[in-house]
């Protein structure tokens, strides 16, 4: 009996153990597998544009403004959406990955039916200002 209950504690701590890693590597919502490629913003600016995603593959948005109080953001691929759109990323809050599907106009014969503009737009709760239109580029 004694030796089933240690080493339930020790599978137990085990398992506590590598959450607690993995949630510290991802940067991300705990539980959250860290995204395919990764979108920084910072300064009505993102980067890498263009990102290339594969698709079936996740890219997620990530404030990485040093300002003290950095706006969120508003991400809108405005109906030519290879991720659901459009969506809020905060700084305090993070953003999820978000799965990259291409349209039915995307291929290799075809790489510029590939490219997905976006709005890239600031958002304080009481004021927008809209940014540079940046590009994800779906890999078919």
């Amino acid at each position: 009996m004694k030796t089933l209950r240690f080493c339930s504690c020790v599978l137990l701590a085990g398992l506590l153990l590598l959450l607690s890693s993995s949630c510290e590597q991802s940067k991300i919502h705990p539980g959250v597998f860290p995204a395919d490629k990764t979108v920084n913003i910072a300064g009505c600016k993102a980067s890498p544009d263009p990102v290339t995603v594969k698709t079936g593959k996740t890219v997620q948005w990530v404030i990485n403004d040093p300002s003290p109080n950095p706006p969120s953001y508003i991400i809108d691929f405005h109906g030519k959406d290879p991720t659901a759109s459009p969506f809020l990323v905060n700084s305090t809050v993070g953003d999820i990955p978000h799965k990259v599907l291409a349209s039915s106009g995307c291929s290799s014969a075809n790489p510029s039916g590939c490219d997905y503009k976006y709005s890239l737009t600031t958002y304080t709760g009481s004021s927008t200002t809209q940014c540079a239109d940046p590009v994800l580029h779906v890999d078919p």
